[in-house]
């Protein structure tokens, strides 16, 4: 007969500690680290004129900034799955889970392809572009 019941989890793979260890690094090192940057760049979008191209290039870099944390934190579900292989939530969060997953990456992609297009637009109309400082 077919079961459905597992008594034990399964055991790790090698390549399973290398996941575990590469998103262990990236976690502690990345959110960190993007909280500051994210503060950093909310200071200097207050400093900076609402109608330059700095300031709208800094919105999509906070926009990506944010989109990184939430890979991140995506990220920190993954690592307690893979050190433990058991999901205490139950189908509803687990399905939620990647939900999240799945939309965290497409915010990150779809901002990464926005600040192509931004650039894009920057170098095609350049000479149109208000800089915040006065020709002489």
């Amino acid at each position: 007969m077919n079961s459905t019941e597992f008594s034990e989890p399964p055991t790790h793979l090698f390549s399973d500690y290398v996941e575990m260890a590469y998103l262990a690094i990236l976690v502690i090192l990345g959110i960190p680290l993007n909280v500051f940057i994210l503060l950093k760049l909310i200071k200097d979008m207050k400093y900076t004129q609402k109608d330059s191209v700095k300031a709208g290039f800094l919105l999509l870099k906070v926009h990506l900034n944010v989109s990184d944390i939430l890979m991140l934190c995506i990220a920190c579900g993954k690592l307690l799955w893979l050190t433990t292989y058991y999901w205490p939530g139950g189908d509803i969060s687990c399905r939620v889970y990647f939900f999240l997953s799945m939309a965290a990456l497409c915010i990150s992609s779809n901002i990464v392809v926005c600040i192509a297009l931004d650039r894009l637009r920057n170098v095609l109309y350049a000479d149109q572009l208000h800089t915040g400082y006065k020709k002489v």
